[in-house]
């Protein structure tokens, strides 16, 4: 039998092959910068949107080269200050 490539991944596979987390496949998703295809309750990520999102990564940050921030989110902000002492 001969074997063909993948034409697309399932999250958690999509997580393993670029090695971050099944959450962070769906957050890329989710806001659209990971191209994915929904069937039913399933979400398949086509195999060139795993390369154009590599590639989108390299272009935002040439410099960075593989550690590229592509879906990182920013530490959450305090939204309560503590109030100073009052004297």
């Amino acid at each position: 039998m001969e074997m063909r490539p993948r034409k697309a991944y399932t999250v958690a596979e999509a997580a393993v092959a670029l090695g971050v987390s099944e959450w962070l496949i769906r957050e890329l998703c989710r806001t659209g910068q990971l191209r994915c295809v929904r069937l039913g309750r399933r979400i398949i990520i086509p195999a060139d949107a795993l390369d154009e999102l590599l590639a989108a990564a390299e272009n935002n940050h040439p410099d960075a080269g593989a550690s590229s921030t592509v879906g990182t989110a920013s530490p959450p902000v305090n939204q309560r200050q503590r109030a100073s002492p009052r004297q």
